[in-house]
């Protein structure tokens, strides 16, 4: 089972709802477990034969096998502490670039503690 993490954004939706339909059984995760299961329903409706669930994040993690970290980048290294016991073992792809955006000054990359 692969798990969104925050994926009740664009990235996550997106990303979960394509793997989804590729055959992949997919968990929206988020801190709140309504939202996440909102999602799920959302992306059942465009695609009804596909596996999509919604969890709060820790059950999310706790039940995948691979987990995709679509959270903002401010909020990843609070999110990873708290779920380090639940994706011990376990793939963690990161799909979010570390941007910060300011208003009327666009996006700019953020520059991370321990590189790339």
């Amino acid at each position: 089972m692969l798990a969104f993490l925050g994926g009740t954004g664009p990235e996550g939706k997106g990303l979960a709802l394509r793997l989804a339909l590729a055959g992949e059984e997919s968990i929206i995760g988020s801190r709140d477990a309504q939202r996440a299961r909102g999602a799920a329903e959302e992306l059942a409706q465009l695609a009804p034969k596909a596996h999509i669930e919604g969890a709060e994040n820790a059950e999310a993690a706790s039940r995948a096998d691979i987990v995709f970290l679509t959270v903002p980048y401010e909020a990843q290294r609070p999110l990873l502490e708290q779920l380090q016991d639940a994706l011990r073992g376990k793939v963690v792809v990161d799909v979010i670039a570390p941007m910060q955006f300011q208003r009327g000054r666009g996006a700019s990359a953020v520059a991370v503690e321990a590189g790339s």
